[in-house]
């Protein structure tokens, strides 16, 4: 889907209606989180706080949601010791720009390997 919706023009503003919702901002997490699908985990560059965020995260989240990290530095399987259910955890890396560069990698625990 990016690559269409990346290139100028190629999006219609019924289109833009119809795919995408406004922001919403949430301060509190419980319901940020509670029915959510996917969560990006995107905290600075540092273990513990990221096994943190996925310890707390992970227990007002559904049991199924798919939780990715976005580190560039850190062991996924390492990070994903924080969360409920680390199965459900995996590694994201977007390039950069990312406006120009249509790609997202998607990373398996070194243990799933």
């Amino acid at each position: 889907m990016f690559s269409t919706l990346s290139q100028p023009g190629n999006m219609t503003e019924e289109r833009k209606k119809g795919n995408f919702k406004p922001d919403t901002f949430l301060l509190d997490l419980k319901e940020a989180v509670k029915d959510a699908d996917f969560i990006m985990e995107a905290v600075p560059e540092i273990l513990d706080l990221k096994q943190k965020v996925l310890k707390e995260v992970t227990s007002l989240c559904p049991p199924d949601a798919v939780i990715a990290t976005n580190t560039s530095s850190l062991s996924i399987s390492e990070v994903a010791k924080g969360a409920a259910h680390p199965d459900w955890v995996v590694g994201t890396h977007y390039f950069n720009p990312p406006r120009i560069m249509n790609s997202l990698e998607i990373v398996r625990r070194e243990d799933q390997r």
